[in-house]
C-alpha cells in the first residue's frame, strides 16, 4: 500500500500495490475516501469510510493503515524539525 502526502500532513492518494481482498477494495470510490483526511480523522469504517462493497475487516485494515502513513509522515516531520508545508518530497 502506499499514501501520497501533500507536504501538509493530508492524505493526497491511497493506492494498493498487492491485494488479495475482493477487487472492491481496490475501486477509485473507496480509495478516493481517504483524499484530504489528516491524523486527527477517525479513519473508521462506519464514522468517516464507507465499506463500499468489501468486507468492513478490509475496509478497516485499509483505514488504520492510511492513518499509521500519515502519523508517521506527521512524526517524521517533528523529528526532522519541520514543519509539514516545508518538507521535500524526493
Amino acid at each position: 500500500m502506499g499514501v501520497v502526502d501533500n507536504g501538509k500532513g493530508e492524505i493526497m492518494r491511497v493506492h494498493l500495490f498487492e491485494n488479495k481482498e475482493p477487487e472492491s477494495i481496490k475501486l477509485p470510490a473507496f480509495l478516493k475516501q481517504f483524499e484530504g483526511k489528516k491524523e486527527a480523522d477517525p479513519f473508521k469504517v462506519g464514522t468517516d469510510i464507507t465499506a463500499m462493497g468489501t468486507s468492513l475487516k478490509s475496509a478497516q485494515a485499509v483505514a488504520s493503515m492510511a492513518l499509521l502513513a500519515v502519523a508517521l509522515m506527521v512524526v517524521n516531520a517533528y523529528i526532522l524539525g519541520q514543519p509539514m508545508s516545508m518538507r521535500h518530497h524526493h
